[in-house]
This record gives structure tokens, sequence and C-alpha cells, in this order.
């Protein structure tokens, strides 16, 4: 039999000019006694247990599902050809741009999925919801900025909390990257070294929420100004949460929801992979991580998913506490991204998830070692 060794080299590093932070995604993961046949799933033939078989090849396939150089670098490049005319605008008082959303996280999927960039701007002076002159003065200066590379805008939209923009490069790269402006709530914040300044956004932002907001979609606005914070909570997870972060993200994109739009459906199915699967032991193995997530999936309605890393319970307010499904926002206890799964019109979107996962668990519970079919519905 010929045997895969072989060591997987992924770097990545996104820099803003500027005061902007630099980040720096460096991945080194070998994979060895795997067949080559050409896909994640190869029936490994090999004198392993079953279970063994089965995690090694749900490892092979989260190792394998990440974005590659060669579509993230054509990225960074119209990123930064973008920040920089942000960056010189007149109109728009930029404190600094981080990179978030799964790329930032580090959660993305493979190419073929097409994962959106996320570029978060921090303003001064403005708050959400953000005015329609704002909004105008972040489109000029997308349309403005000059290329340092080839890419060209195939489309263009907007709303009051962001500009979404899809792109095709000239390598052939067609990607969408949102342009996300965010308040500013620390002023001064190139004083403080990062942990401070997360510190002081979080409490900054709850008491802004206190202060200000009433209705769930008014608090959930906030959730942007946040970015910074949640992108070092997901990044500092676990290497085998991280793995069974994609797996999710990977089992979700199989499932076929009828075209209901979802708020944030990546970063749900993030949150719940994560909250079924922090705190436990670190050698537990990537089917039991993924069958734990897939519980939860079948009675996602009565889910409560609370993250007290960043703060306390008491600090939850007692009208979101008491919401079902609960699947809090780790950084944010005022943003419940299981609030709009309460509407009449998501009873379906509830169902086909709940039956994807008994589905996927009846294959799991079978002695197949076709991981493969657990994908297919």
């Amino acid at each position: 039999m010929e045997i895969l060794s072989q060591k997987l080299n992924f770097y990545h590093s996104f820099n803003l000019p500027g005061d902007s932070l630099t980040i720096s995604l460096a991945i080194s993961t070998s994979i060895s006694h795997l067949p080559i046949t050409g896909d994640s799933f190869s029936s490994l033939k090999m004198p392993q247990t079953l279970l063994h078989l089965k995690n090694d090849q749900l490892r092979a396939l989260a190792d394998n599902q990440r974005p590659s150089r060669a579509y993230l670098a054509p990225g960074r490049a119209v990123i930064n050809d973008i920040f920089e005319s942000i960056r010189q605008s007149d109109e728009i008082s930029l404190d600094r741009a981080r990179k978030a959303g799964s790329i930032g996280k580090g959660t993305a999927l493979g190419d073929e999925f097409c994962p959106d960039f996320d570029l978060v701007c921090f303003i001064n002076g403005h708050m959400p919801p953000f005015s329609p002159a704002l909004i105008q003065a972040f489109l000029r200066a997308v349309k403005k900025a000059d290329r340092t590379t080839q890419w060209q805008i195939q489309s263009i939209t907007y709303n009051q909390h962001s500009v979404q923009v899809e792109v095709v490069t000239g390598e052939g790269v067609t990607f969408k990257l949102d342009i996300l402006p965010a308040a500013n709530l620390v002023q001064g914040d190139h004083l403080l070294n990062a942990m401070e300044r997360l510190s002081i956004q979080e409490k900054c932002v709850g008491k802004t929420m206190r202060d200000r907001c009433k209705r769930f979609r008014e608090r959930q606005n906030f959730s942007t100004s946040l970015a910074e914070a949640t992108v070092s909570f997901v990044r500092a997870v676990p290497l085998n949460v991280s793995r069974i972060i994609r797996i999710a993200q990977y089992w979700d994109k199989c499932v076929d929801l009828g075209g209901a739009r979802l708020t944030g459906r990546s970063y749900l199915i993030e949150l719940v992979a994560m909250g079924t699967n922090l705190g436990r032991k670190p050698n537990r193995g990537l089917q039991a991580r993924f069958s734990h997530f897939l519980h939860q999936m079948r009675t996602l309605s009565s889910a409560c998913i609370v993250f007290t890393e960043n703060y306390e319970e008491s600090q939850i307010p007692a009208d979101v506490r008491r919401q079902r499904p609960l699947i809090l926002d780790p950084i944010n206890p005022f943003n419940n991204l299981g609030f709009q799964l309460r509407k009449p019109e998501m009873a379906g979107v509830l169902q086909r998830w709940r039956e994807a996962a008994e589905e996927t668990l009846d294959f799991i519970g079978s002695k197949n070692d076709d991981v493969e079919a657990w994908f297919i519905f």
C-alpha cells in the first residue's frame, strides 16, 4: 500500500499598513499513515481499530479544509488596497482596521466554499446603526481604491451595517469582501497593550448597550465593535476544538436549509461546536467531539450555551438568560444568536438540522468506516 507521509505547511500573514495589527497564522500539520486516494476520506485499511480509522479520517478532513495560499494572497492584496483608500479618505476618521470573520479566526473552510473576507474598520465619532452619509463615504473609498495588483469589482451592495464587494482578481480568484464599520469605543488605545484594550472595549460595549439598547437588533449592532476580542477568543481554543469547528462547519454546508436566511449562521455553528467541546478532556477523540455537537443540533430549540470566560453569568441580562434557544456570544452577553430561531418560520430549519444530525449519528453508530457518507444527505 502506498502511504502518504507529508508535512503540510500553511502560512498567511495579513499586514495592514499604519497603526493596524499584523496577524500571522502558521500551521504545520503532519499527516502520516494515510493511503493516497485523492480525497480526504480515503478508506484506511491498516491494522487499527475502527474508532482510530474514523478519527484519522476526521482529522484529515479538518486539516485539509483550509483556504489555500493561492486563495488568501490575492484577497490580502485587495484588502490592503481598499484599506489604504479608506485610511486616506477625508470623510472617514479611521482609528484602525482588523481582519475578522472565519478567515480572521482561522476557522474558514477550503477554497471550494469561497470563504468571505471581513475587514472591520474602527471609526471615531459614530455609533451604530450608521448614517447613510458614512456608508456612502465607505462606498466612495472602495470604488476609488488604487490597484497594486489586478482586480475588478464584480458587484457592490450595502446596508446600514456594511459594504459588500464581490471581487475577481487577475489570477481568476473570485471572493466576497465585507467592509464593516465599527464604533471605536476606546480612544487613544494605541497606548494600551492588546489585553488591556480588549478588556476596556468589552466594558465600554457592555455599558453602552445597557444604556442605549432595548431591542435585540440594537444589541446585536455592537458585536462588530468586539471583533478583536472575538477573534482572540476563537483562535485560542485547543487544536482539537478548532478541528471540530471546521468539521461542524463542513457538515453544516452539506445540510440544505431550503433557502432560509440566518444571520451569522457560520458563527452560530462555531459556537455550538465550541460550547459542546470546550472543557472536555484534551485527548478526547474527534468522533466523540463531533457526536457531542450533533446531539446538541438534535435538540437545538432548547439549547443553553453560555461562555463565562469573559463575563460572569450575573452580567447576562435577565431577559436574555430566559431565552431558548440560548446560544450566547462569548464576548457580548447581550447577543443571543439563537434568538432568531424562535421565529415560527425557523421551525423548518430546526427540523432539518435535527434530521441531518440524527442521520449522521446513525452512520457514526454503524460499523462502517466510510466517513464520507456522514456528510451526504
